[in-house]
C-alpha cells in the first residue's frame, strides 16, 4: 500500500487529484474561510483605489499651488504652508502602503496556518482511505486468485509468514531489510496453479499503483520461491496506475490487477 510519508508526496499525490485537494477545501474549511480570499481581494482593491486618489491629489496639488501663487502673490505665509502640507503627503501615502503589505502579511501568515492543518487533515484520510482499500482487496483475495487462472487456497497472515521464514534454517545470505517487506507484503495467497501445482502471490495494493508498489510486488516474489522453492507471481492491485509501470506489465513482471471505485463500498 503506498503511504505518504513527507510533504511532497502529499503535494504530488494532490497535483495528480486536484479533485481529491477542491474536495478536501470544500469539506474541511468553512464558508467564511472559503470566501475570505474573495473578500480580502476586493478589500484590497479598495485600498489600492484610495491609494490611487491620493497619488492623483498629491499630483493635482503643485497646479494649486501655482494657481495661488498668480492670485494671491501677498499671501506667502499660507502658500508656505500648502507646500509644506504637499512635502508631508508623500510620508503620509508611504504609511498607508506600508500598512497595507503588513496586512497582507498577516492574511498570508493566516492562510499558511490554514493550509497546513489541511494538509495534516489530508494525509490522515490517506491514511483511513488506504487502510479501507487494502482491507476490501484482502476480502476479494479468491476473486483476484482465479484472474490470475490459479485456484485460491488461502490467504497467508502476518504471523504464517513469519513462521515460513522462522523455518529456514539459515537466512543469514538475506538482507534483512528484504525479509521486514515480505512480512509487510499487503497480500500473500497460497494458491494452486491448473496443473494442480502450489504456489504464491505475491502482491501490493496502493489506491494509485506505481514504482515502488511493483518493486515490492516483484521482490516479495523472489522471496517466496526463495524461501519455499514453489513458484510465485507478482501483483499490483488499484484503482488506477502510473504510467511508468507500463514496462513491467508488457515484460510479465507483475500482474496489474484493476478495480473499480464501486469494488471498494462494503457488500
Amino acid at each position: 500500500m503506498a503511504t505518504i510519508d513527507t510533504i511532497s508526496d502529499l503535494m504530488r499525490v494532490l497535483d495528480t487529484h486536484p479533485e481529491w485537494l477542491e474536495a478536501m477545501r470544500a469539506r474541511l474549511l468553512t464558508s467564511d474561510v472559503l470566501e475570505m480570499p474573495r473578500r480580502h481581494v476586493e478589500s484590497t482593491n479598495r485600498r489600492l483605489e484610495a491609494v490611487e486618489r491620493l497619488l492623483e491629489n498629491h499630483e493635482q496639488r503643485p497646479t494649486n499651488i501655482e494657481r495661488l501663487l498668480e492670485n494671491h502673490e501677498q499671501r506667502p505665509t499660507n502658500i508656505e504652508r500648502l507646500l509644506e502640507n504637499h512635502e508631508q503627503r508623500p510620508t503620509n501615502i508611504e504609511q498607508l502602503l506600508e500598512n497595507h503589505e503588513q496586512l497582507l502579511q498577516g492574511d498570508s501568515h493566516y492562510f499558511t496556518n490554514v493550509y497546513r492543518r489541511l494538509d495534516r487533515q489530508s494525509a490522515d484520510t490517506s491514511f483511513i482511505k488506504g487502510e479501507l482499500f487494502e482491507r476490501r482487496a484482502r476480502r476479494l483475495a479468491q476473486v483476484l486468485t482465479y484472474e490470475l487462472g490459479l485456484a485460491w487456497k488461502r490467504t497467508l497472515t502476518d504471523e504464517e509468514i513469519l513462521e515460513m521464514i522462522s523455518s529456514r534454517q539459515d537466512t543469514s545470505g538475506i538482507d534483512a531489510r528484504r525479509l521486514y517487506r515480505l512480512r509487510r507484503l499487503d497480500l500473500t495467497i497460497e494458491a494452486v496453479d491448473q496443473k494442480g501445482s502450489p504456489c504464491y502471490i505475491a502482491g501490493e495494493v496502493s489506491y494509485t499503483v506505481d514504482e515502488r508498489d511493483t518493486v515490492r510486488a516483484i521482490d516479495g516474489a523472489r522471496l517466496l520461491t526463495g524461501l519455499t522453492g514453489l513458484a510465485a507471481h507478482a501483483v499490483v492491485v488499484g484503482t488506477r496506475k502510473d504510467d511508468r509501470i507500463q514496462c513491467q506489465l508488457d515484460a510479465g513482471e507483475v500482474f496489474y490487477w484493476e478495480l473499480e471505485d464501486d469494488d471498494l463500498l462494503p457488500r
